[in-house]
């Protein structure tokens, strides 16, 4: 979906390298925040805080949490 100049696009279910693209692409702040996930693949976003649709200005940062994957047994 088109990004609209000032609010967080979604981000859950985007893999991290096109989310840094966005982001980077148009000069937002961010967090990355890696977790284990058994139930998404690994560099996929999870959740995002703020939401979608949220402003987005020049002091804010969006916090993307993403999966590392599986957590490794040993």
């Amino acid at each position: 979906s088109p990004i609209r100049p000032g609010q967080y696009p979604d981000f859950v279910g985007a893999d991290l390298v096109s989310s840094l693209a966005v982001l980077r692409d148009n000069q937002m702040n961010y967090l990355i925040v890696q977790v284990y996930s058994e139930e998404t693949p690994k560099d996929i976003v999870i959740s995002q805080s703020p939401e979608m649709g949220s402003k987005a200005d020049d002091d804010s940062a969006i916090t993307l949490v993403v999966s590392r994957g599986p957590q490794p047994t040993r």
